[in-house]
């Protein structure tokens, strides 16, 4: 059972890996993510190849439960670089219409393969040799790292992932918009994005300014697809205050208030 144990010990580290990284808003974050997790797939083949199976019972073992591991997290990561960078060009209703096209697919996916999904998801095992043992292909020979439905599992799996991400971000965003609501002008929330985008707030400085406007501007709903154009306008202002401004002045007069008292 040499290629679970080396499933145990891989996992652990993409465990450490993923528990280190947030992925949820910044898209340079999960692109790296996912660049660690090829390179941990890729080390996962090799020893798969070089080491080969001890027996039937870990080879179906290895493809219905370990290697979906791995590549469910893969898939799901590159499916959210993709959905992020896409948005980060989008107004507001253009990325609402993109996550419902998103889900759509998602659930297409699903209904194509249920009775497969419904499968891996119980308990039943007596289609574990059809399903998860390696198979002759066209050519004749075999692959030691596929077999013609572990692939398919993986998608699904991460297919759930990014749905999961999909409602946690619609759940932030219906909560937000009830609660809160932007009552100052778009340049003043653009003023806000970029001052929280220079003093480093998020991410520990890593956070792309695409992100935070997309981020801010959809918690509050606002479309800041335009926001670079709209800097310029602030930048060419010769008369009238600055957010930023008067955050901070009424920010230490409020100190002051407090010392004073």
């Amino acid at each position: 059972m040499k290629i679970l144990k080396f499933c145990d010990a891989l996992e652990a580290r993409m465990k450490s890996e993923l528990s280190g990284s947030d992925t949820a808003r910044d898209y340079a974050s999960v692109a790296l993510v996912y660049d660690k997790l090829n390179s941990m797939v890729m080390e996962l083949r090799e020893f798969v190849v070089r080491t080969g199976f001890s027996d039937r019972e870990e080879e179906i073992q290895f493809f219905k439960f370990r290697k979906p591991i791995f590549m469910s997290q893969q898939i799901y990561h590159k499916k959210l670089f993709k959905l992020l960078v896409q948005k980060s060009f989008r107004s507001f209703d253009e990325q609402k219409k993109l996550v419902q096209d998103v889900r759509n697919k998602l659930e297409q996916f699903a209904v194509q393969n249920f009775d497969f999904y419904c499968y891996c998801m119980g308990t039943a095992s007596h289609l574990d040799a059809q399903y998860f043992s390696m198979q002759l292909g066209a050519d004749g020979q075999v692959d030691p790292f596929c077999t013609r439905y572990d692939l398919k599992l993986s998608k699904l799996l991460a297919n759930n992932m990014l749905l999961e991400y999909l409602n946690g971000v619609d759940d932030k965003r219906t909560t937000s918009s009830a609660n809160l609501r932007w009552t100052g002008s778009k340049s003043a929330l653009v003023e806000l994005v970029y001052a929280l985008h220079l003093v480093g707030v998020f991410n520990n400085a890593t956070a792309d300014i695409v992100n935070i406007a997309d981020e801010l501007g959809g918690f509050f709903g606002m479309d800041l697809k335009n926001y670079r154009r709209i800097f310029i306008d602030i930048k060419g202002r010769k008369t009238g205050q600055f957010l930023v401004d008067r955050m901070q002045r009424n920010f230490h007069e409020r100190i002051a208030e407090h010392d004073g008292g």
